[in-house]
């Protein structure tokens, strides 16, 4: 399953013909999406500025939309644990007009004030945020209900991509430019440090959201010139 974020369609792809088809339209402009041990879908929708998960008959269960009453910014990528927590980033990115709507007034995707967040879509604001308050963090959400800040970030290092190690020990999420990994310490993070600027031959690969394959490789979608994408 993946995400079309500014056709605010998600697709799934299917393994034994190869077809792709549409799975959900409308999708509030999800991003990142994954699969939690119990095999429910777990989302993060931009337009709505939450983390949700669906559930086995269909219906839907709200797993974060606030730290501490504020709400959250645009949750991008989720990565879930074995222990039964889910992590997530967020970022600001949703609040470009063509990835969910843009906050009302001067905001960091807006800085003119210039952009409507209703011209288009009446809907923002009714369910979740309509402005965003908070700093770029990474989240750990606990199965008691429990959300706390694991990295706290800043105008310049932001989180994206987010995944663990095969053994769950590690856990990589972009951060700014590059990509950084930290030690799983109980329900904490310990020694972040790089793990890679992701520059190639010289060329620098932007990159984003990511996975850890069984053997521990890194693949990261990347934004660069052509060759090295």
């Amino acid at each position: 399953v993946f995400s079309d974020v500014s056709k605010d369609i998600q697709y799934r792809y299917i393994w034994e013909t190869g077809e792709i088809t549409e799975f959900r339209r409308q999708s509030f402009n999800s991003n990142g999406n994954t699969f939690d041990f119990q095999g429910r879908q777990i989302t993060a929708q931009h337009f709505l500025r939450r983390v949700i998960r669906w559930e086995h008959d269909g219906s839907m269960t709200v797993i974060a939309d606030n730290y501490n009453g504020q709400p959250l910014n645009s949750p991008n990528d989720i990565a879930p644990h074995k222990d039964g927590s889910i992590w997530f980033t967020d970022p600001y990115y949703g609040a470009q007009l063509a990835e969910g709507h843009p906050d009302p007034g001067v905001a960091i995707f807006n800085p003119k004030g210039l952009a409507n967040p209703n011209i288009g879509n009446g809907s923002a604001g009714i369910i979740g945020s309509q402005k965003q308050v908070r700093p770029p963090c990474v989240y750990r959400w606990d199965p008691s209900g429990r959300l706390d800040v694991m990295v706290e970030g800043k105008p310049g290092l932001v989180p994206n991509g987010i995944a663990f190690s095969p053994d769950y020990s590690k856990v990589y999420f972009v951060w700014g430019t590059g990509i950084d990994v930290a030690d799983v310490v109980g329900n904490k993070i310990a020694n972040q440090r790089r793990f890679t600027d992701c520059n190639v031959d010289g060329v620098h690969c932007g990159p984003d959201g990511h996975r850890v394959d069984v053997a521990g490789n890194v693949w990261s979608g990347s934004t660069a010139i052509p060759g090295y994408m």
